[in-house]
């Protein structure tokens, strides 16, 4: 548990709602730490849906990137939790924001799914994503698909084709 003294950042990642309200200033919502992540990144990397959720509620901009160019919606498939992907979503989450390497969240949904994860992969397909997009290693989440056989989602991604 975080100390009084914790920055907005630790407390998003680390502390309960409770002590993040505390320290919390709407004027910050959409200011960036030091590293370049913003109060969603942390609270979803460290597992503190709540405080996602609080955050999304009160107007966080959803398509804030990293300095890697990873938004909300690709942490959430490093971090799976289905209602706040929604949340996001629902709030105006561009589902094909690319990051440096090129990858949109549906490619980040598409790598982490491991055969556990068929959700995340169904619910943004649900908003259009690109399922033909090329990262840097010029594959597509399709192409990835494929080449480790997953017949389920290889079905999912040519639903859109």
């Amino acid at each position: 548990m975080p100390t009084k003294k914790a920055d907005i950042y630790t407390l998003a990642k680390f502390g309960d709602l409770g002590a993040f309200k505390e320290s919390f200033k709407i004027e910050n919502i959409n200011d960036k730490s030091e590293s370049g992540s913003g109060l969603l990144h942390y609270a979803i990397s460290g597992l503190k849906f709540d405080i996602a959720m609080f955050l999304i509620e009160n107007g966080i901009d959803v398509n804030i990137t990293n300095e890697v160019g990873q938004t909300a919606l690709h942490y959430i498939c490093n971090y799976p939790n289905i209602d706040v992907a929604k949340c996001i979503l629902k709030h105006g989450g561009d589902i094909n924001i690319r990051d440096k390497y090129y990858n949109n969240a549906l490619w980040t949904a598409v790598f982490n799914c491991k055969g556990r994860y068929y959700d995340m992969v169904e619910l943004f397909m649900e908003y259009s994503p690109d399922v033909e997009t090329k990262n840097n290693a010029g594959r597509s989440p399709l192409d990835f698909a494929i080449q480790v056989g997953n017949e389920k989602l290889i079905k999912m991604l040519r639903k859109k084709e």
